[in-house]
């Protein structure tokens, strides 16, 4: 997505999953195993030249999954 070249935008950012990066958790209040992804973050930046337009997403930033508070990962579990 970094770079594409878009011909106008409603969104400011475009959320993505990276199911590469990921945390299995299990919440023992709930008793429910869940699965967290890493995530990119993709801006819609405006470039003009020439008194052209261009949208373009730019990959803006990386958050890595981290668990909520009171949960552990599963692997500790099994």
């Amino acid at each position: 997505m970094d770079g594409q070249d878009y011909e106008w935008t409603t969104a400011k950012a475009v959320l993505v999953p990276d199911a590469a990066d990921r945390i299995t958790g299990y919440d023992p209040e709930r008793n429910e195993v869940f699965t967290l992804f890493g995530e990119h973050r993709y801006e819609m930046r405006c470039y003009a030249k020439d008194g052209e337009k261009v949208y373009r997403l730019e990959h803006a930033g990386y958050k890595k999954p981290t668990l909520p508070p009171g949960c552990i990962e599963w692997n500790d579990v099994t």
